[in-house]
This record gives C-alpha cells, sequence and structure tokens, in this order.
C-alpha cells in the first residue's frame, strides 16, 4: 500500500495511492456527519425536555391549581365582586 523511496541519507518520501486517501477523506466525513446529526438530536431532546419542565409545566400548574378549567371560567365569588367594586370605586375617586 505504501511505497517508500529513499533519495538521499536526509530525505524521505512516501508515495501512496490517492484513490485510497480520498475514500478515507470521504468516509471520515460521513462519520462526522452521523456524529454532528447524533449529537444534535440528543441537544435537541435535552433542551424539548428543559423547555417542557421549565416553562410550560408551571404553567399549565398555574391555570390549573386554583381548579379554573381553561375551557370553563370559575365563577366569582361575592367577597371578589364586592372587593371589585370598592376597587372601582377608590379608583374612580382618584384624580389622575
Amino acid at each position: 500500500m505504501y511505497k517508500t523511496l529513499l533519495s538521499g541519507y536526509d530525505e524521505l518520501e512516501i508515495v501512496v495511492a490517492e484513490e485510497s486517501v480520498q475514500k478515507y477523506l470521504i468516509a471520515q466525513s460521513g462519520a462526522i456527519a452521523l456524529n454532528i446529526f447524533i449529537f444534535s438530536a440528543i441537544v435537541g431532546v435535552v433542551v424539548w425536555f428543559l423547555a417542557y419542565r421549565v416553562v410550560v409545566r408551571p404553567m399549565r400548574g398555574l391555570r390549573t391549581r386554583s381548579g379554573v378549567s381553561p375551557k370553563r371560567p370559575k365563577r366569582r365569588s361575592p367577597k371578589c365582586c364586592l372587593l371589585t367594586c370598592r376597587l372601582d370605586t377608590v379608583m374612580r375617586s382618584v384624580a389622575w
């Protein structure tokens, strides 16, 4: 496969067939592309799960923790209506 030619005491020449080097480089580039694809898929899955755990899941918890279904709004209690009316009264009386 490798042919060595000695042309003097201070030089060493190695002759390699270009075809074998080309095949090796093509195989290496394919392996690198496959590794990049696998690594990016793993990182994508990790980022997706982290985003789900940090953003989506707590938002669902906030929406359903009070017992309010997203489809059906909760009926307001009389205390809430009273506080809203008082807040409206105070807001009207304050001069902006």
